[in-house]
Parts: structure tokens; sequence; C-alpha cells
């Protein structure tokens, strides 16, 4: 009897029993000394509470996990959390009322760091909590945190294993950088934080030396300030063009932009490229210090045909612009190159606030990102500006406060990735990607990797751990705690962060001076990039890195190949010279049901705090987010949930079904175990199903195997096993399917409970006293129980089936009503399961040969249209009008085989319309089979249909009235009017012991009901 399962509840008292217990650390302790199984969590940021998304990752993480230690494996689980850098400041920042560094400042360092201390901490313990609700349970192990000092010991050896390898320099380069922020950005920051934004595109003319006009296109006018040169390809054909009693040189191939501007012009004469290189130009600007003092190293036309964007685009392309570009060397990382390349200055007169410095001239002061129509109108004043058009294109932003961002020259420290690229991708073919597309991906990202800036200019973050002498310029990396205080000569410091490290000062070896620290402190990803190596608590815990290095599995979505996954390669081979990780699953995102990544903002989507609160089951979660393909998006619903939670609903029925079925038998001691066909055939299905999912989750496949238990859990047990199996197991003469029953269901609950905690441990007490399935181990496969012969009968046997079920549907006939036969002349008996047709579909006959006289075949053109061409259809028809419909009836099985002048043809038995006479017979197809269904009622028929409806009924009556098969009730039936109806005789016996009831009526009448079937009347009386 299907009974409603209190999720909520439930799981919040297994959840408190596994506390008590302390059953994650028996389990640890348990495999402890085993083969070794290290995974590294990859450490979300604690700026909001996590979301669905978040515990998508969560969830396949400890799928694995649970996994691992079913399995034996000694299995060290630490939750980590990325504790520090620019998303927690903005956070503090916000809740301060804090607009900038300037107000920082002003608040006090000291006091901010603490501050992000607070915060972060707060959101640890929310997390935490919430992630513990779920039966998360390695998340009570104590969890590494990013800005703890041992963490940041283990980052500084990073740094040092980099100075040591020549691998970390400093310089000035032109890079992306946030003005509200005060800091730079490395690529991978902003690769997929481009947002459309509208600007004012110019077309501005250089005038040469000798009168001649360049027409340049921009889309950052405030950048002209800082031009240093026009780019040029040697190898394009430019025409001079004259416009506006001007004459403009222009690529040959851009000439329709003159048109698009509705701009008049006339062509003078066709120039090489090559020509052009070399030229001198007036600029713009020559008003302005910054361009009075390089005047000779600037403004000159140079050769941009060997130069590519950072995108791997030609810097001068054909496809848009002018073919003339304008090149600020400062204020590009493609400018940047090809300024190097060519030895021009870096001019780059803006300072951390976005604000132009004295070297601009009359423009000091001014904000680079709101002054391009004070220079556009300067241009124009000049009679320079050509065109002006707005224009909508995708735009850089901060990954954190969404500003736009700026390119900008500035001194940054870098890790020099140019030097290692080759061996970073050799050593990566060492890495098992899952699923395999992932590794197109990573391989295709790494190639293009650009050397790293790694320093930024904030507070909370790891410092930076150099230290420069003022008099000479001697610097030293510092690798611990440790050798900080015997350099700088003190016994202690309390917090390895900036506000405390900026105050200590130590003497240079080399010239007696004062060193002090670089104030930068480091990109955010640099920590979260140690993980592999600083959790373990590297290089002060030898032991423990030797144990466990590298990790065994990493889990994480698809924006971490360029972002954790890359970082965690980079900083973890420049520290170990190891791959610091063997296997990644990566998924893709879960998103709401607009189709946009999960947003607090958007509202689309419910808190995950929220989901128990209202009762939603936690192991239903799982489901809904772990089905998915790892390949694809998954759209979340709270209306999947609620359906998922329908499978928890069944496992736990299947629970009671077992105790109802427990309790009822007496005579257990002593019973001899006989197999019949559905009990071979479901311990079949069931090992071959463990043994699929063991294959899966070895090779991290968390969808794949959690869709193959739940498809045995809700079609071969309960939909198909219990079906045929239940009666049996109430029998107290034959334990066989109840043992059987109990030895999957108690091992369906341990594997279950690496998908499914909760349920699963439901279900696990309700069969065993004492135990847990967190301790318990993986069941084995028995592979003498696989039967590949009775499952590939059964599988042909369900597809017809429920080809049955179907056309029951379409001829209105429920599966209470029998049918009287069904003629299957496509197969052998040998083929299928009879007595499982016979038993699911509610027939008191199958048979194999139908009678030709009862018949009269056709084509049915429809179907052999599909496959033939219209002359071909025309002969084999005319050759099957030649056959005997006895000679076609035969042939089923096999289909026809026809001929025509030396040609041959084929029907097959599925293209064949029988058209059976009797009104009461129907064919339909199934796959390759065709079924005939005989719906006659004889008296068979109308006594069995009776017998099923009454016990139906009988059974609605005890769940509306809420009674367990126990509850003793006694019943009173008659047929048209009479208590000693000849059918009530030949059924009475089966209803009462079906239905738990004893014959007979009482004072207490509890529900009367009256049904009519096949023109029977029929009252049903139920008493106490």
């Amino acid at each position: 009897m299907a009974e409603f399962y209190n999720a909520s509840e439930n799981e919040k008292k297994i959840n408190e029993d596994w506390k008590k217990k302390k059953l994650w650390e028996k389990a640890i302790k348990k495999n402890s000394g085993k083969e070794k199984f290290y995974f590294l969590d990859g450490p979300p940021f604690v700026t909001n509470e996590v979301h669905e998304g978040t515990m998508y990752t969560i969830f396949i993480k400890d799928s694995i996990i649970r996994y691992k230690l079913l399995k034996g494996f000694d299995v060290r689980a630490q939750p980590g959390w990325d504790t520090q850098g620019l998303p927690i400041e903005v956070v503090v920042e916000k809740k301060l009322g804090i607009k900038n560094k300037k107000e920082v400042k002003e608040f006090g360092e000291e006091k901010f760091v603490d501050a992000c201390k607070d915060l972060v901490e707060s959101y640890i313990k929310l997390n935490t909590d919430i992630i513990l609700n779920y039966g998360v349970l390695w998340y009570y192990n104590e969890p590494y945190r990013t800005y703890k000092d041992k963490y940041i010991e283990s980052v500084w050896y990073g740094i040092k294993k980099a100075y040591e390898k020549d691998l970390l320099y400093t310089g000035l380069k032109s890079t992306w950088f946030c003005v509200r922020c005060g800091t730079p950005m490395s690529n991978y920051e902003i690769r997929d934080k481009y947002y459309d934004k509208e600007d004012k595109s110019i077309y501005v003319l250089f005038e040469l030396q000798d009168g001649r006009f360049l027409l340049v296109w921009t889309t950052t006018p405030w950048t002209i300030p800082s031009n240093a040169a026009i780019a040029v390809n040697s190898t394009f054909k430019y025409i001079e063009v004259e416009t506006e009693g001007k004459t403009v040189i222009i690529a040959k191939d851009r000439e329709p932009v003159l048109k698009e501007l509705n701009k008049e012009y006339k062509i003078l004469r066709e120039i090489d490229g090559k020509d052009l290189v070399g030229l001198r130009y007036k600029h713009p600007f020559s008003d302005i210090p910054q361009i009075e003092k390089n005047a000779d190293k600037i403004a000159m036309v140079i050769d941009g045909k060997e130069m590519s964007s950072e995108e791997g685009t030609p810097f001068v392309e054909i496809n848009e612009g002018t073919g003339l570009v304008h090149s600020a060397p400062g204020h590009g990382e493609s400018d940047y190159k090809i300024g190097m390349a060519n030895s021009l200055p870096i001019l780059s007169p803006v300072d951390e606030n976005g604000k132009f410095t004295q070297e601009s001239g009359w423009l000091s002061g001014e904000d680079v990102l709101n002054v391009n129509d004070k220079i556009i109108d300067y241009l124009k004043n000049k009679g320079i500006l050509f065109a002006e058009k707005k224009i909508i294109h995708k735009y850089p932003h901060c990954w954190r406060c969404k500003t736009p961002l700026i390119t900008r020259a500035s001194q940054q420290w870098f890790l020099n990735i140019a030097k290692i690229k080759n061996e970073l991708i050799d050593i990566s073919k060492g890495i098992n990607w899952v699923p395999p597309i992932s590794h197109s991906m990573f391989a295709s990202w790494l190639a293009n990797a650009q050397d790293w800036v790694i320093s930024r200019q904030r507070y909370w973050n790891t410092p930076m751990p150099i230290w420069k002498c003022s008099s000479c310029s001697e610097m030293l990396v510092i690798s611990s705690k440790k050798e900080l205080l015997d350099k700088a000569g003190i016994k202690e410091i309390n917090d390895l962060h900036k506000s405390s490290l900026d105050k200590i000062t130590i003497k240079c070896d080399k010239c007696g001076g004062e060193m002090k620290r670089v104030p930068d402190v480091m990109d955010v990803w640099i920590d979260s990039g140690s993980a592999s190596f600083a959790c373990i608590d590297y290089p002060a815990n030898k032991e423990g890195f030797e144990k466990y290095f590298p990790a065994d599995f990493i889990s994480e979505g698809n924006d971490q190949v360029r972002g954790w996954f890359y970082s965690l390669l980079v900083i973890g081979y420049i520290a170990t010279g190891q791959l610091p990780y063997k296997n990644v699953s990566m998924h893709k995102f879960i998103v709401g049901e607009d189709g946009n990544k999960l947003s607090k903002s958007e509202g689309n989507y419910k808190p995950i705090s929220e989901l128990i609160k209202e009762g939603y089951s936690r192991d239903a979660l799982r489901i809904t987010l772990l089905k998915h393909n790892l390949e694809d998006v998954a759209v979340f619903t709270l209306n999947e949930l609620k359906d998922d939670t329908k499978t928890i609903n069944l496992f736990y029925n299947l629970g009671n079904l077992y105790v109802s079925a427990k309790e009822t038998l007496k005579n257990e001691k002593g019973q001899e175990i006989n197999l019949r066909t559905e009990d071979k055939w479901i311990m079949s299905r069931w090992n071959r199903t463990k043994k699929l999912i063991q294959t899966d989750l070895d090779n991290f496949r968390t969808d794949l195997s959690l869709n193959k238990l739940t498809d045995f859990l809700v079609n071969d047990l309960s939909r198909t096993y219990i079906k045929l199996a239940k009666g049996r197991m109430f029998d107290d003469s034959d334990y066989t399917a109840f043992k059987t029953f109990e030895h999957i269901l108690k091992e369906l609950s341990i594997a279950s409970s690496i998908f499914l905690p909760f349920i699963s441990e439901k279900v696990f007490k309700m069969i065993n006293r004492v135990g847990s399935t967190v301790t318990s181990e993986f069941p084995a496969v028995n592979d003498a129980l696989i039967d590949d012969e009775i499952e590939s009968r059964m599988e042909r046997t369900m597809e017809i089936l429920q080809g049955i079920l179907s056309a029951r549907e379409k001829l209105k006939l429920n599966l209470r009503r029998p049918l009287k036969k069904v003629t299957i002349p496509t197969v052998h008996s040998g083929l299928i399961l009879e007595d499982v047709i016979t038993r699911l579909g509610n027939i008191l006959h199958v048979a194999y040969e139908l009678d030709p006289n009862d018949f009269d075949p056709t084509i049915d053109f429809s179907k052999l249209k599909q496959r033939m061409q219209q002359n071909d259809i025309t002969i084999a028809t005319s050759k099957f009008l030649e056959l005997t419909k006895e000679t076609v009836i035969r042939n089923l099985r096999e289909g026809l085989k026809l001929s025509s002048d030396g040609k041959d043809y084929s029907i097959l038995s599925t293209e064949i319309d029988l058209k059976p006479k009797s009104k009461e017979e129907v064919q339909f197809v199934v796959s390759k089979d065709i079924v005939v269904i005989d719906s006659g009622i004889n008296d068979e028929v109308k006594v069995l249909w009776i017998k099923r409806e009454i016990i139906r009924a009988v059974q609605n009556i005890r769940k509306e009235l809420k009674m367990n098969r126990t509850d003793s009730i006694k019943l009173y039936i008659t047929i048209d009017n009479s208590p000693d109806n000849s059918i009530k005789s030949a059924i009475i016996k089966e209803i009462l012991n079906k239905t738990g009831s004893e014959e007979g009526k009482t004072e207490k009448l509890l529900k009367m009901q009256d049904l009519n079937i096949s023109s029977n009347n029929i009252v049903i009386e139920v008493y106490k």
C-alpha cells in the first residue's frame, strides 16, 4: 500500500543520527591505511548563500566520495573556502558604505581586513550548516581557509619556487585594469565578462608631413592622447582619395567605408602598403607634455603584418576599420606587443583611479571613462574628425563590481608562462578528463595562455612575499613565517596580511640597507591555484604530501577551464614539479526556468535553505540535479523537483512492502529457495546494474550511474518484478520471492546511498536493526548470476507488453479488464516470457499461430513507401497478390521474400496489414513484432474481471480509511442482488486472501460501494 513519505521529517532525524553517532568519522577510520583517494575541493567564494548550481557540484563530489568510501578507499576529503580577493572586498565595501580605495585607507586597512575575516567566517558557518543539512558528511571535516597563515605560507612557497625557477618577473606592461577597484585583471578573469556597451566610435585624420591624411578608426577616443604609431599591413593595397578637400589614405578593400559614411570622394591612385611604412605624421595632441617629451620616438607609420591580437586575429584587419590602426602601447595588450617590437615608448598617463595625470596637460584630472566627448570636440575643432557614430559592442567589465575596464600600463609582477608553456602542455596530457570533450577545451586554453599578471593593488589577499632594498634594489623572496621571523629578527607575527607585513623591515645582506615589502597583494587565483599542496600544509607537512599528492579527483563547472583547472595546474606544477591532479569531472551549468544562470538579483531560483523549510526532499534535489548529462546545460524547475520526489516515495514504499511481508511471514527457517524465471531475471538485472554503475563511477560519470540505478529501481524492481512477485512475497510456504526481494533491497539501499543518502538509510534501517549505509561496503557483483538469455527474453517481452498496454489505452480497456487472447505470430514461444505477458498484461491466453481464415492480409503502403521506390512497390505488390493468405500468415515470422526478373524484394511482417474479420480482434505493431488482441468477453474473462475490480475497490477503501493490510475487516459482497451468486463462489476465497479480509458482517459498517462490471451489478460492504 502506498504511503506518504515525510521527507523533511525523516531526513532531519537521519541527519541527527549520523551526527550523534559520528558515522562519517567511523567510515573514514574503517578505511584508514588502505589505498588512498585524495579528493581536492575547489574552494567556492564565500560571498553568498550556496544555491542549486553550487549544490550540483557539491553533490557530484559527494557521490564520488561516498562511492570510494563504500569501495574501501582511505579517503581524504576536506572542504575548502576561497576567502580572499575582490569578491570579498566588494561585499565588505558595500556593507561599510565604502566607494573606493581612498575610503578604505581612511577607514583603516587593519579594520578593513578584520571586517573581511568576519564576513567570510559568517558565510562559512551559514553555508556549512546548509551543506551538512543536505547530508554532505565530509563537511564535518575542518575546512581549509585560504586566508589562514598556514595556507598563506604554502602559497609563499609556490612563489619562492617560481622565483628560483626564474619564472617571476616585474615590468611595465599594459593589462586590463578596474579603475573602481584600483587593480589589474588577468585575461582569464574577464574572458566571459564581456557585456554589451554603447560607445562612440570615431574616424580620425592623422596628417602626414607631406600634407596627406591617414584615416584611422577607433572605439576608444580617450587613448588617442597616448598614440605612439599607426600600423598598416605592408602587403595590403591602399588608395588615395580626394574627399572634403583633403587627400585621404585608406585600404583599398575598405573603400566601402566611405560610402557607409555618406562621403563623396574620388579615387586618385593606388599605393602599396610598404610605401607607407616609415612615414611620419603630426600628432593630434602634440601640445601635451608626454607627446612633447617623446616627439622623436613616436608619430610614425609601422608595419603590423606580423602582429596579432590577444585573440589571435591580425592586428591590422581587412574586415573592419580602415586598414590603418591607431596604436597606443600603454593602453592595449596587442598594442603593447607591437610597441615593444618597434621600440615605441609605453605612454600611459592614467592613474589607478582612471584619471589622466599631469603628463596629459589640459586633460589632467579627467576621468578616462567619461572624457570621450571632450576629446571628440577637440578633434572636431582641429578639423581632423572625419566622422563619428554610435556602436554597441561587447566590452569587458570587472568580474566583481561590473565597472567597464580599461587597459593601462602599470608596473606589475608576472609569472612567465611562456617559458613553461610547453612543459604544461606535455604534463597536462596525463589528466583524465570527464567527459573527454573537456580535454580539447583545456588544451586550447593552455595553448593560448599568456604571462600571468599576479600582483594586485588591494588589501584582502595573500601578500606578495617580496622584500626589496631601498638602497641597492636587492630582492628577497620569503617562503615561510619562520624565514620571515629569522630574517626580520622578530619573535612573532600575529597575522600574515598586508596591514601587518607592511610594518616589517629586513636588513639587506648585500648592502646593509633597509628592505621593505613590495606593497602588492596577489591575484586571488594564486590562492586557489595552490590548493593541491597548500591544503596539506606543504612543505611543512611532507609526510601528508608524500601520502596523498597528487589529487586523484577534482570536479567543477566548465568555466573553470580558464579558472581553477588552469591556475591549479600552473601553480601546482611550479611548486612541486608534478602534475597536481589526475582526474577532472567537468559539467555545464544549472540555469533557471528563464534559461539564465542562477542569480539572486534575477530571482530565477528558490534559495536552497527555503527548499527544506517548504518540505522538499533533499534526496529529490540530488536526483533533479545529478541526473542531467554532464555535457548538457540543465534547467532547474520546481516541477521537476516535485516529479523526482515520486522516486523517493516509490523507494520508501518498497521498504514498507518489505516490512509488511516480513510481518506476515512466520515460517522463514528451513525454507528452500527455488528461483523462478522472474527471480532469476531480477537477480541478473541487479548484478548487471551493479557492474555498470561501478564502471561509470570508476570513470567519474555520476550522471550515467545515477540514471542506471533509478532505472533499475523504478522500472526493473518496482514496475516489473514487484508486480510479478508481490503475491508470492506473502506466501508462507515459499520464501523465494521474499528472500530475493530482501537481498536486492538491502544491497540497493547501500548502493543508492551514493546518490540518495537519506531514503537509502531509511530503507536500510527497515531491513537491518544495526549498522548504516555510511559504514557499509559496496555490494559485490556476482557474475554467475548475470544471464544474457533471460534478460534478452525479458527485454523483448517487455517491448511487446508495452505495446499491449498502449493498445489497451487506445481501445479504452483498463488493465483490470482481462483480455481473452493475444496472438504474437512473429515470435517463437521460447523467445519471450509468456507468463510475464499474461500476468502483467492481464491476459488469459497467449498464442503464436493465426488462423488464415480469420484475416484478409494486405500491404501497408504507408510503411512500404518509407524504404521503397514507387516502381519497386508496384512490382512487390503484384508479387504479393499472387500469394495465398495462408502463405502470407505462415511466413510472418521471417517476412516475405519475393522475386521478379531476377531481382529480390522483401516485405517485412510489420508492413503487412492483417485486417482481422472479427470486430473483437485488433492488430498493432510493436517494434519488430505483430500483436493481435482478441478483446471478446466470455465467462472466464468476466469472472476474472469482476474479481480484480472488487480487489481494487477494497484496497482503495482501505487506503481511504487509512487502514494497514494487517487491520482486520469483514466483507459482504452481493452480485446481481444475490449473496450466493456462482461468480462470487468462484472468486470470494481469493478476494478475501488478497485483501486480508474475512467474509461476513458486523454492526459497524465502514463503507459501501457499488460497481457495474460487464452488466453485472455488484455491492461491496466493508465492516469493522
